[in-house]
């Protein structure tokens, strides 16, 4: 989750999107990392709109 929007491929957003809605429907993060993984989601959701 290092690079940033302008950076990363819209396959490579989706594949990442699809990992963290993975881990949270797991429920294996603490509310912390659940945030920091919603915030990343939000931005890899606007990087992808933007294709």
């Amino acid at each position: 989750m290092v690079e940033t929007k302008s950076k990363i491929s819209f396959e490579d957003a989706l594949m990442e999107l699809e990992q963290i809605a993975e881990k949270l429907e797991r429920q294996d993060f603490s509310l912390e990392e659940s945030l920091k993984a919603y915030e990343r989601g939000m931005e890899l959701k606007k990087s992808v709109r933007e294709f």
